[in-house]
């Protein structure tokens, strides 16, 4: 398995496009990081038909104002949930990466996190 730990993998389409087609002749299975903020349908399938078996995505809070002004991670709760809606209905597994406990949080904010979760 061929594994890409680079959050901006799918970020330059040109780029990644050329990249996964290569893969794809080398009929190799790979596992890549993406963000929901630039995740389309077309990477979906993209990615489905290249071999990519799973990704890794970052969220890091369920609290959209924590996650956009304390960490600067500027998604929206419905690039989030589409994301993963995608990446189901391709059949790409998915791992999510989250920051809980941080000195700036509450529980409430950290359950925010576990909920959204759950609905992914």
């Amino acid at each position: 398995m061929v594994y890409f730990q680079d959050d901006t993998f799918i970020v330059n389409k040109k780029w990644y496009t050329d990249v996964t087609n290569r893969i794809a002749k080398l009929d190799k299975p790979y596992h890549c990081h993406i963000r929901c903020d630039h995740f389309t349908e077309e990477d979906a399938k993209q990615l489905k038909e290249t071999g990519c078996k799973s990704v890794t995505f970052s969220i890091e809070s369920g609290n959209s104002l924590i996650r956009e002004k304390l960490l600067n991670r500027k998604m929206t709760d419905f690039q989030i949930i589409n994301t993963a809606n995608l990446l189901h209905k391709y059949g790409i597994k998915f791992r999510i990466e989250n920051m809980v406990g941080l000195p700036f949080t509450t529980i409430e904010d950290d359950y925010m996190t576990l909920t959204l979760n759950r609905k992914l």
